[in-house]
C-alpha cells in the first residue's frame, strides 16, 4: 500500500515567515508553525519519495517518520522547493545515490549552481531528468507523472 503524508503547505518562507510582523505571523505558537510545501510518499516496499526539498527537512522528516529515501522530486526552482538540497550532503545527512527527478531546465540550473552540482559530483544524487507527461514507475505500485 502506498502512503502519502503532507509535510508542508506554506509558501517558500514558511510560517511564521522571517521578518513578517503581520497578524498572520506575529504571536504564533509552535502549533501554528507551517512548513513550506512538501509531500512524502512511502511506496509499497517501504521506500520514501520526497516531493520538494525545503530547509525544514529535519522537522518534515520527523513528521514523516524518516523512511529510507529512494528519491527526491523537484517541481521548480523556487527557493522553498530547493533550499534543502544541501542538507543531503556529507555535512548533514551524508546521503548517497538518491534519485533526483528533475526537469531538463532544473538539471541545467543545478549544473550551473556550484553547491548543487557538487552534490551530483559527490554521488549524493543521481540525476533523473524527466519529460513532461512521462510516467515514471517506482518500486511496484507507485507511478508519478510529472507535468511541467
Amino acid at each position: 500500500m502506498v502512503e502519502v503524508t503532507l509535510l508542508g503547505v506554506a509558501q517558500d518562507g514558511a510560517r511564521p515567515q522571517a521578518g513578517c510582523i503581520q497578524p498572520c505571523c506575529a504571536g504564533l505558537t509552535a502549533e501554528d508553525t507551517m512548513y513550506p510545501v512538501s509531500l512524502g510518499i512511502i511506496d509499497d516496499v517501504g521506500e520514501g519519495h520526497l516531493i520538494e526539498a525545503s530547509r525544514y527537512l529535519g522537522e518534515q522528516f520527523r513528521i514523516w517518520g524518516a523512511p529510507s529515501l529512494d528519491s527526491v522530486w523537484l517541481t521548480h526552482a523556487h527557493f522553498g522547493h530547493v533550499d534543502g538540497l544541501g542538507l543531503f550532503g556529507k555535512e548533514t545527512m551524508a546521503s548517497r545515490d538518491i534519485d533526483l527527478h528533475i526537469s531538463d531546465e532544473m538539471f541545467h540550473l543545478i549544473e550551473e549552481t556550484p553547491q548543487w552540482a557538487l552534490l551530483l559530483n559527490q554521488g549524493v544524487f543521481s540525476d533523473k531528468v524527466f519529460q513532461n507527461g512521462q510516467q515514471i514507475s517506482k518500486n511496484g505500485q507507485l507511478s508519478i507523472i510529472p507535468i511541467v
